[in-house]
């Protein structure tokens, strides 16, 4: 989990970090020390019933309101990601399961 926490502090330094996950992993990260400013249980999440292992990552895309960046865990970010407007705040050229909202 040193990974996740790394990431998470680097990507703190440009926004909140929100993690929505399933009960088992709820469970695990609101008992660890990575510092998220929200871990978010989201039921459905474990409710579907799919193999496609990114349904989950774009049905929480389709949730975000406020312009954000998606990463994953094992990113380290050294400097601000760069928004793309026409994107709707994805990076450019794909997306990189963090979700900050961006100060």
């Amino acid at each position: 989990l040193s990974i996740y926490k790394k990431s998470v502090e680097s990507a703190n330094k440009f926004g909140t970090t929100t993690i929505y996950c399933d009960k088992a992993s709820y469970n695990i990260f609101k008992y660890s020390d990575i510092p998220f400013s929200n871990i978010v249980f989201w039921r459905e999440i474990g409710e579907l019933n799919t193999f496609h292992w990114g349904l989950h990552k774009l049905l929480v895309m389709s949730m975000q309101e406020k312009p954000f960046v998606h990463i994953d865990l094992d990113l380290i970010l050294l400097e601000q990601p760069k928004l793309y407007p026409k994107l709707n705040g994805i990076l450019e050229p794909k997306s990189v399961s963090v979700w900050i909202t961006m100060k």
